[in-house]
C-alpha cells in the first residue's frame, strides 16, 4: 500500500514530465512532420507515385540493413549511458567513448554489406541491375545513420531532450531545403542523394548540439573492447527489428512485383499517414517513459502504475485525434498528396483504428524492453512481423489495398494480447480496470466512427464524430487534472 501511496503521489510529477517531454517533441515532430509532408507533397507532384515508391522501398532497404549490422545501439545504450550516469561522471564519459565508437564500428560496417549487395538488390528488387548505384548512396547514408542514432542515445540518456529535438528539427528542416532542387532537376536519381542529404544535415546538427562535456575523439581499439552489455540486449534488438524491416520490404517487393511501383507508392502513402506519422508521437512519449520505467525494473508495483498510466494517456491523446482524422480523411490525402491518391481512402480509413491498439501494445513492449529480456522482447514482435505479413500478402490478394487496412487492425490486435499476456504471466503488471474499460471504450468508439463514416452520409457521421472528438478531449483534460490522475491508480 505505501509503494501505490507513494506512486500516487508521484503522478502530478510523472505526468507534468511526460507532458513536457511530449511537448518538446511533440512540437518538433511537427514541423519535422509538416516537413516531410511538403516533401512528398513535392515527389508525388514531380515524380508521380514511382517516386514515393521509390522512397519506400530504399527507405525500407536502409532500416533492413541497419537493424541486421547497427546491434540495435539506439535502444540498448540507452539503458547502459543511463546506468553510467549515476555512477559518476568519470564512467559516464567512458561510456560515451564505447557507444561513439561501437557506432562508428556498426556504420561502417552497414555501408561495407550495403556496397556489396548493391548490385543483387538492384536485380531482385527492380529485376534490373543498373539501378546499382543507388543502393552504394545509401550505404553512405548507412554510416552517417548509424553516428546519429549513437548521438542520440547519448541525449535520451542524458536527459538531454531539447539537444534531441534541436538535432531533429535541424535534420528535417535543413534536409528539405537540400532536397527539394534535387527532385526538380534530378528527378527519380533525387531519391537516394536525398537521403543522403538528411542523413549528412543530422550528424551536423548532433554534433552542433553534443554536449560539450563530452569531446568527440577517433574511436580507440580499447574501446571496442571488453564486456558491453548493451551489446547483448542490443542483439535481440536488432534481430528484432532486422526481421519487422525486412518483412515489411518483402511486402513491398512482393507488391512491385505482383502489382507496380505506383501501387508500392499509393501503399507507402497510406503506411505514410496511419503508422509513420502517429509513430512520431508515440516515439516522442517512448523517449521519457523508457528511461523512467526502466529505473524502475525491479518495482513490479511502480511499473504496473506506470503503465497503466502511459495507456491511458496515450488513449486519451489517439481516441479525438483518429475520429478527426476520419472526418476529415479525403481533405488530408488531397492536401499532402494528390487526387489521384484518394483511392487510398478505404486502406486509411481502417488502417487509422490502429491507434488505439497501439496505444496499449507499444506501452506494453516498451516494459518489456525494460526487463531487459532479449529473447522475450524478440519473440513478440517477431510473432507481430510474420503475422502481418502474411495477413497483408492474403488481404491484399483479396481485397486490394483496402485488405491492407483490415489486416493491420487484425495483426495488431493479435500483438496487443500477446505483449498483455507476456506482461500479465510473466511480469504480473496488469491492465487495470479503468484502463481496460478505456481500451475498451476506445476500440468500440473507432469500430462505430469507421462503419457511420463507411455507411453514412455527412450530414450523420459528421456531428457524430465531432462531438464524441470533444467528449474524449474533455476526458483527456480531466485526466491531466488530479481526480484523473488519482482515478487511474486506484
Amino acid at each position: 500500500m505505501n509503494l501505490l501511496k507513494r506512486g500516487t503521489n508521484s503522478m502530478d510529477a510523472t505526468s507534468r514530465r511526460v507532458l513536457k517531454v511530449m511537448g518538446i517533441f511533440t512540437s518538433v515532430e511537427m514541423a519535422g512532420i509538416v516537413c516531410s509532408m511538403v516533401k512528398m507533397k513535392l515527389v508525388a507532384m514531380w515524380l508521380d507515385a514511382t517516386g514515393v515508391g521509390l522512397f519506400n522501398i530504399f527507405n525500407s532497404t536502409i532500416d533492413t540493413t541497419t537493424y541486421l549490422t547497427g546491434l540495435g545501439l539506439r535502444q540498448s545504450a540507452v539503458r547502459d549511458l543511463s546506468g553510467a550516469s549515476r555512477k559518476g561522471e568519470g564512467m559516464l564519459r567512458r561510456m560515451v567513448e564505447r557507444v561513439r565508437a561501437w557506432s562508428v564500428a556498426a556504420g561502417l560496417l552497414g555501408a561495407v554489406v550495403l556496397a556489396a549487395l548493391a548490385w543483387p538488390l538492384a536485380e531482385i528488387i527492380f529485376g534490373d541491375g543498373r539501378m546499382w548505384w543507388n543502393f552504394m548512396v545509401l550505404g553512405g547514408a548507412m554510416l552517417l545513420n548509424a553516428l546519429y542514432a549513437g548521438e542520440s542515445a547519448i541525449f535520451q540518456a542524458t536527459e538531454g531532450f531539447k539537444r534531441l529535438a534541436r538535432s531533429g528539427l535541424g535534420m528535417a528542416v535543413a534536409g528539405l531545403v537540400v532536397s527539394v532542387p534535387m527532385f526538380r532537376f534530378m528527378g527519380e536519381a533525387s531519391v537516394a542523394w536525398s537521403l543522403l542529404a538528411y542523413s549528412l544535415c543530422g550528424v551536423i546538427f548532433a554534433y552542433i548540439n553534443r554536449d560539450r562535456r563530452f569531446a568527440v575523439t577517433l574511436p580507440r581499439r580499447k574501446d571496442l573492447q571488453g564486456e558491453q552489455t548493451f551489446l547483448k540486449f542490443g542483439a535481440f534488438i536488432s534481430i528484432t527489428a532486422f526481421i519487422n524491416s525486412l518483412c515489411q520490404l518483402a511486402f513491398s517487393t512482393w507488391l512491385n512485383r505482383e502489382a507496380s511501383t505506383a501501387e508500392v507508392g499509393l501503399y507507402s502513402a497510406g503506411y505514410i499517414l496511419v503508422m509513420r506519422y502517429t509513430s512520431l508521437v508515440f516515439n516522442s512519449v517512448s523517449l521519457e517513459y523508457y528511461p523512467r520505467v526502466a529505473a524502475c525494473g525491479a518495482n513490479r508495483n511502480r511499473m504496473e502504475v506506470f503503465m497503466n498510466h502511459e495507456v491511458s494517456l496515450l488513449l486519451l491523446l489517439f481516441t479525438p485525434l483518429m475520429l478527426l482524422f476520419l472526418l476529415f480523411r479525403e481533405l488530408i490525402v488531397e492536401i499532402l498528396y494528390d487526387a489521384d491518391f484518394l483511392v487510398i481512402l478505404p486502406f486509411i480509413s481502417w488502417g487509422i483504428l490502429t491507434v488505439v491498439l497501439r496505444g496499449a501494445s507499444n506501452t506494453m513492449a516498451y516494459t518489456i524492453m525494460a526487463k531487459g529480456e532479449g529473447k522475450v522482447y524478440m519473440f513478440t514482435d517477431v510473432v507481430d512481423a510474420v503475422l502481418g505479413l502474411g495477413l497483408s500478402i492474403w488481404l491484399y490478394s483479396e481485397l486490394g489495398l483496402t485488405g491492407i487496412g483490415v489486416a493491420m487492425v487484425v495483426w495488431h490486435g493479435v500483438y496487443m494480447l500477446i505483449v498483455e499476456g507476456v506482461c500479465r504471466r510473466r511480469y504480473g503488471l496488469y491492465l487495470r480496470s479503468a484502463t481496460l474499460r478505456l481500451l475498451t471504450a476506445s476500440f468500440l468508439t473507432a469500430g462505430i466512427a469507421l462503419v457511420l463514416v463507411l455507411m453514412t452520409p455527412a450530414l450523420i457521421h459528421v456531428p457524430v464524430l465531432a462531438i464524441a472528438a470533444c467528449v474524449y478531449i474533455w476526458y483527456f483534460a480531466r485526466f491531466l487534472g488530479r481526480h484523473g490522475r488519482r482515478r487511474i491508480i486506484s
